[in-house]
């Protein structure tokens, strides 16, 4: 979020507010922009207003008449009979969110509480949805309305019991924190952009694809790790908070990056039906399926143990699931601090008959084949 412009009227009394404002319905009184006359508008010309921004007063004298008082303007343009656009309108009963079209025409779009002398009001818009925020809460949410997409920022003021009502300081900005632009697309998921160094984090359900110039990401979620694309000419990857985890069936391609597999460099080719792709530069890490061999003692096989024989696959035949393949796994010395299920999968060797390979029966076993 940064501020574009500010005023804060505080200089000489005046009967308009000065060189940089359009329009002379309020003047200055005592350090502070007054109502007058009684629907008075005026709008900053000196910077523009983004099509997507915000618009800040901070309340001076407070009216205390019902539907009347100051407030911020927005996506304004015109004055008197040609005012338009969207305003905030505040005093001690209620506050409001108003749209005025043609000068006359008013539609009240929400409405809340009302205020004290000193709140900061504040009307946000993005695209079709229009917010108020007193004092940094939001009060008012996003009201959906596509009336006016663009316009100047300003003040609105009407007063009723209180013939002096009037702003203490006013200021808008934009709702970014510049920089280079992201584009994240995907068909579905949820996603958070925060500060100036665009931090994502998603749970994806689908197939994603994230561009960017550089950057730090984090993909999480159970699905973390399925039909990823990432395509990137510089920054960090982190997928799940952890280093790349493939079980089985992916094709991993780089043009430039070392890759191994426990340590060992390698060259990997796995195809599959969902295919991840990761291109970038850089060093990523390669993992098997943990395994600890445990006592069948106590266990029931199939249900809190799997039985494996390891056996000496075909060639080309690791992670190939036939009679002649085995799953590649590493084989851990100890269960010491992690969980079973989590981070290992607890198994029991068996001496059954090779024909049993493969299968979920009695004498069936998952043939494996240690990687180290």
């Amino acid at each position: 979020m940064t501020q574009l412009a500010s005023d804060d009227f505080n200089r000489a009394n005046a009967s308009d507010l000065g060189a940089n404002w359009a329009g002379t319905d309020f003047d200055i009184t005592s350090n502070e922009a007054q109502v007058n006359p009684a629907l008075s508008s005026n709008l900053y010309s000196a910077v523009t207003c983004p099509d997507d921004g915000y618009v800040e007063i901070e309340i001076g004298v407070l009216e205390t008449a019902s539907d009347n008082g100051v407030g911020p303007l927005c996506r304004a343009a015109g004055n008197g009979d040609t005012l338009r656009g969207y305003f905030a309108q505040a005093n001690a009963q209620d506050l409001h969110l108003y749209k005025i079209e043609t000068g006359a025409a008013f539609t009240l779009l929400d409405s809340t509480t009302g205020c004290a002398q000193g709140d900061i009001i504040r009307i946000t818009f993005v695209g079709s949805l229009i917010s108020v925020q007193k004092n940094g809460v939001t009060v008012i949410s996003s009201v959906s309305d596509s009336t006016f997409t663009s316009g100047a920022a300003g003040m609105w003021g009407a007063v009723g019991a209180v013939a002096a009502a009037s702003v203490n300081n006013f200021a808008f900005g934009n709702l970014t924190g510049g920089g280079s632009p992201y584009t994240l697309t995907a068909g579905s998921g949820t996603y958070a952009v925060t500060g100036q160094s665009t931090t994502l984090t998603y749970t994806p359900t689908g197939s994603y694809t994230l561009t960017a110039g550089s950057g730090s990401y984090a993909i999480t979620g159970s699905d973390a790790l399925r039909d990823i694309s990432i395509v990137m000419s510089g920054g960090s990857y982190s997928l799940g908070g952890q280093a790349l985890s493939f079980i089985k069936g992916y094709r991993i391609s780089c043009t430039n990056g070392s890759y191994s597999i426990n340590g060992r460099p390698a060259t990997l080719t796995y195809s599959g039906a969902t295919p991840i792709i990761i291109s970038a530069g850089g060093s990523h890490v390669l993992k098997v399926p943990n395994v600890l061999v445990v006592s069948a003692v106590g266990r029931t096989k199939w249900v809190n143990y799997l039985p494996v024989k390891q056996v000496t696959p075909g060639a080309s035949s690791t992670n190939t699931f036939n009679n002649d393949g085995a799953i590649g796994v590493s084989i851990l010395s100890s269960g010491s601090g992690l969980t079973e299920w989590v981070d290992y999968i607890p198994v029991v060797e068996v001496s059954d008959p090779d024909s049993g390979r493969w299968h979920t029966d009695n004498t069936g076993f998952i043939p494996i084949v240690e990687i180290t």
